[in-house]
């Protein structure tokens, strides 16, 4: 209920900016994204009061929102972003409910809002950038999106999962690594690998925990939340993963 925080090493203390900053008094504290753009502009999306905009040293720029009768404005009628992404033309995306896709140009504050067909009205829960600059989007209902950066256009794959996992799930995150391989965090079949070529998940349950918010520690290793086992730590190389919680020191 802190809304988000800013952890600096230096001084070993956080700085809070929240709903009673002056900066955000219109604002509620339940972040959706972070993501520094390639200006080192920091974006902020939220649930319910649309896009911030800060500079590298979190000086307030801009709050973008859902206005009437302004179609230049955030599409999302209710201003709740998912996720956040950047494009190689310096372009800001943000996914939605409904499959709403919003892409800001950040030099005339203008969006273009779409829902995107292919994905029957599904929200966008995370948008991530390969190494081809290619856009994934991972959708509410398991499937991938991906926006190809040469052709423009939007192909979805679906199914991805095999015949032994019918049940849904949801993305929780997306990751791509050295190597342009895609991991997908997701709710019922952990940590799993896209194979583009195959159009399927080539690794599944790497371990079967809710995971969220894959990264990178390094070229080896893949880091990442839980939903009940803390912090993991999963080395691609040995297929070996290691837990931290409040019961071995997080």
């Amino acid at each position: 209920d802190l809304g988000m925080n800013i952890f600096n090493p230096g001084l070993q203390k956080f700085k809070y900016i929240d709903q009673n900053t002056p900066l955000l008094q219109q604002s509620k504290p339940n972040v959706t994204d972070i993501f520094e753009s390639s200006d080192k502009n920091i974006w902020i999306s939220t649930w319910g009061n649309g896009i911030f905009k800060y500079d590298s040293n979190f000086i307030f720029q801009s709050n973008y929102i859902h206005k009437e009768k302004d179609a230049a404005s955030l599409g999302e009628p209710f201003s709740l972003i998912w996720t956040l992404e950047e494009d190689d033309r310096k372009r800001i995306w943000a996914g939605s409910q409904y499959a709403m896709l919003s892409i800001l140009t950040p030099s005339t504050g203008k969006f273009i809002n779409n829902i995107v067909p292919e994905f029957q009205h599904y929200t966008i829960m995370h948008i991530t950038k390969d190494k081809s600059h290619n856009l994934w989007l991972g959708l509410y209902n398991g499937s991938l999106g991906k926006w190809d950066a040469v052709s423009n256009k939007i192909s979805v794959y679906n199914n991805l999962y095999g015949e032994d996992c019918k049940d849904p799930t949801v993305i929780d995150g997306l990751f791509v690594d050295e190597k342009n391989l895609l991991y997908v965090a997701t709710n019922q079949y952990g940590l799993t690998r896209f194979n583009e070529a195959q159009k399927v998940m080539d690794e599944k349950n790497i371990f079967p925990q809710h995971i969220l918010s894959p990264g990178s520690l390094n070229d080896s290793v893949i880091m990442g939340g839980t939903s009940g086992k803390g912090f993991f730590l999963f080395n691609k190389i040995k297929k070996t993963t290691r837990f931290y919680n409040t019961n071995n020191g997080l």
